[in-house]
């Protein structure tokens, strides 16, 4: 039972080596920020064929590579027995001979009868075999105990996947790292990948070689025998493997590289033996405080990859993590792959489902639930591991993540008219032009149709981005700029002053955006500086540099006024559209690098200082507004009536008491819940407001307002205008009639009319009595003179 090694594929890639000497700084440095005491030194290899190591050959050198065969998706979520590989075969793909193979990998299930784990330690020279590989077993009689067991020279094969050193084990030079007590929470393999991650971010370091843990105990699991089952989930996977306490001393053989190199890798694997009868995969000590470890590594020139599975690792992945997710019975269009990844991107296809009592089979895809499809453009695949912390946490609220290089030909945004994705982000900062479909107009399109954009930049911002941030109403500085501030700078700053300790003060004062203030620890930040608008109401200063800060290169001469100068310079900026779209420019990428987020801050001239910077809660909250986890509101229904009535009137009569009732949600935690303020206003606007006041929360999801109408008729509308930092705007309008009086409904007296009533009758009176008097009065004494 073998592989036809004639059909699989083969593939080779170089490695970057760097001097030995320079590794062992670079790692003696790493590694104190996980381990208490280390020492990493460049030696002479001992003679590991010797006690407590037991290898097979004596050195690590001689032409070393890596090589990695088959992959977890061999495994799971069902075994394929039929992947079994001959070493002896595999000498001959990669041209080694003589070989001496170390590494960690699946036993050959063939000979062992039952799956088993495989700690790979054999030497073969022209077809001749020194075999002291183990395997470890679950014994089903008695599991607490496992099996291990030493195959014989004729036993060469290794099951479904491996990852492996290959070298012709001649004694040389090589890294030695000894570690104590360890204070951080990465395992001892993973300090060194990670140290090597932040260090050579545009190189692909790949290691292999053996470590000691001489005191403590380790974390190991050991396979059960092949489920019969699919094991989709994690709970499913951890039930199926079985976990120990493994004791010191325990030899471990395996490898790790700092990037994926596009070949979908195993970044480390390793596997320990021991020589009391237990062995297994390595996880991790599970005694930190007396742990102890003393390993020997060496760099690899190229590597190897062996039969890559068709489906990734991350594919795996992403079948192991389907806790919260739905089975979808696919049909008619739906059976294409390219049309239901149009609308869900994460779907997978599992294989035929049958419905019961149904006639139909259909391929069956599962949908992994997300809080949106969010695709990531990259400079390059090293970035992903330099900023995993950032990434994890967005995979952990349940972001489907899309990892692209930005310059791929196959990018594109929509399809038929439809987004593919809710969110982008783009941590490219050196793309000249993207790839694909995808470019300026498509991103600021996206825009505009309610998609959200997160974009960090650096000092090498190309001209692409340039026009992007253009676009959204920033201005970054040219390329190769710096913000520069001589007081203000870290103690690890390397002489330019660009390693910056900013204040928590100069964050905008705005919780909903960057969390409460006065619990965010200093803030490390290197990058460009970023100027904006002051009169645009849509551009927010997240993150503002002190007054003594500047923008400008630092290997330059001043020689006219820097493009952006203390408070005026932006270091993070936002923008909340007009469509309620959010944008987020970053002048650093490395303010979301895991090295920034883990690294301990302190102010040259005294002052600011912290065990760890603030940037891991800064980041993440950005990102949650970002993307509309937080500060996201809706308006849930309005209603309004004259008071006493439940149902609103066809029109208003001018002087109506009016009751206006209006339920505002807030999103929290993926949850809609009724928002809380006491600065919510009501307008009553024809043209002009002619009532504005205070909505006052009358129950647990309703504000409420009363007034009476004005006495003037005409059409007005209700309007609510609530527009706060790091809010979506609420804008919601009601029109509405108001008329005049009818005639019967005017009073039928005027009691203020009484006075002109009164004066009116007193003048009727009056006529009446002067003409009375006027015709019936004679004058006699004009009479009397006209007689005489």
């Amino acid at each position: 039972m073998e592989v036809d090694y004639s059909t699989f594929s083969v593939e080779k890639k170089p490695l970057d080596q760097p001097p030995l000497d320079e590794l062992a700084k670079v790692l003696n440095k790493g590694l104190k920020s996980n381990f208490q005491e280390v020492e990493v030194s460049v030696v002479d290899c001992p003679d590991l064929t010797l006690e407590p190591f037991t290898l097979a050959r004596k050195g690590l050198n001689g032409h070393p590579k890596l090589v990695e065969i088959g992959g977890v998706p061999y495994l799971l979520p069902l075994v394929q027995k039929k992947k079994v590989y001959d070493l002896k075969k595999i000498t001959t793909i990669v041209k080694a001979n003589p070989a001496f193979i170390i590494g960690a990998g699946a036993g050959p299930h063939p000979y062992a009868g039952v799956n088993c784990e495989g700690i790979l330690n054999l030497s073969i020279e022209n077809g001749v075999v020194d075999q002291q590989t183990r395997i470890s077993k679950v014994n089903p009689e008695n599991e607490s105990i496992p099996i291990q067991e030493v195959l014989p020279n004729s036993e060469t094969r290794v099951a479904l996947l491996a990852n492996l050193f290959f070298c012709e084990g001649t004694p040389g030079k090589v890294l030695k790292i000894h570690a104590k007590k360890r204070t951080g929470k990465n395992d001892f393999i993973a300090s060194i990948r990670q140290t090597l991650v932040n260090e050579y971010k545009n190189k692909v370091v790949g290691m292999g070689g053996v470590f000691l843990l001489k005191e403590g105990k380790a974390k190991q699991h050991v396979m059960r025998d092949f489920s019969k089952i699919p094991i989709n989930t994690d709970d499913e996977l951890n039930n199926w493997l079985k976990f120990y306490n493994m004791s010191a001393p325990l030899i471990t053989v395996g490898t790790l590289i700092n990037n994926d190199h596009g070949l979908d890798l195993r970044v480390q694997h390793f596997h320990g033996f021991s020589h009391h009868g237990e062995a297994g995969h390595y996880h991790i000590d599970v005694t930190p405080e007396t742990v102890e470890y003393l390993g020997y590594f060496n760099t690899a020139e190229e590597i190897y990859r062996i039969d890559r599975p068709v489906e990734t690792h991350q594919t795996t992945a992403a079948v192991l993590n389907m806790g919260g997710t739905f089975l979808y019975f696919a049909y008619g269009s739906n059976l294409l792959a390219k049309r239901i990844h149009i609308n869900n991107p994460s779907a997978i296809r599992i294989g035929i489902g049958k419905l019961m009592q149904q006639q139909k089979n259909m391929p069956l895809f599962s949908y992994v639930k997300s809080q949106g499809n969010t695709l990531v453009l990259l400079d390059n695949q090293v970035i992903r591991e330099t900023h995993s912390i950032f990434f994890k946490s967005l995979q952990e609220r349940g972001y489907n993540l899309n990892f692209k290089i930005a310059d791929d030909s196959s990018l594109v945004l929509s399809k038929y008219g439809e987004y593919l994705y809710d969110n982008l982000i783009i941590f490219a900062p050196a793309v000249e032009e993207f790839g694909g479909t995808l470019n300026v107009e498509t991103i600021t399109q996206f825009i505009d149709e309610g998609g959200n954009v997160l974009v960090a930049g650096n000092s090498a911002t190309g001209d692409v981005l340039r026009e992007l941030a253009s676009e959204c109403g920033f201005e970054v500085d040219e390329e190769g700029a710096f913000v520069i501030d001589h007081l203000n700078y870290d103690t690890s700053d390397e002489g330019q002053h660009t390693k910056l300790v900013i204040s928590p003060d100069n964050l905008i004062d705005a919780p909903v955006i960057v969390g409460p203030k006065r619990d965010v620890k200093p803030l490390l930040y290197q990058g460009t500086g970023i100027l904006a608008d002051p009169e645009n109401p849509l551009v927010l200063p997240f993150l503002t540099a002190d007054s003594t800060s500047y923008s400008y290169i630092p290997e330059q001469p001043i020689k006219e006024y820097p493009h952006a100068v203390g408070k005026d310079t932006i270091l993070i900026a936002g923008l909340q559209a007009r469509n309620n779209a959010r944008v987020v420019f970053s002048g650093s990428l490395l303010f979301f690098s895991d090295e920034f987020f883990m690294s301990s801050v302190a102010k040259s001239q005294g002052g600011l200082k912290s065990d760890m910077s603030g940037n891991q809660d800064v980041a993440i909250a950005i990102s949650q507004w970002v993307f509309k986890e937080h500060g996201q509101l809706r308006v849930r229904s309005v209603e309004h009536s004259k008071v006493g009535e439940d149902k609103p009137p066809a029109s208003y009569t001018i002087m109506d008491d009016v009751v206006y009732k209006i339920e505002i949600d807030i999103l929290e935690k993926g949850q809609w819940k009724p928002f809380s303020a006491d600065d919510i206003q009501l307008e009553f606007v024809r043209i002009d407001p002619f009532v504005r006041i205070n909505l006052e929360r009358k129950a647990l999801k309703e504000y409420e307002a009363r007034f009476k109408i004005p006495d003037v008729y005409g059409v007005y509308q209700f309007k609510v205008d609530y527009d706060r930092v790091g809010y979506t705007r609420i804008y919601n309008t009601t029109q509405v009639s108001v008329r005049p009086l009818q005639h019967t409904q005017y009073e039928r007296f005027i009691s203020c009319a009484y006075p002109y009533y009164s004066g009116a009758f007193s003048m009727m009176i009056g006529v009446f009595l002067f003409s009375i008097v006027f015709l019936h009065l004679k004058d006699e004494d004009v009479k009397k003179s006209k007689n005489d």
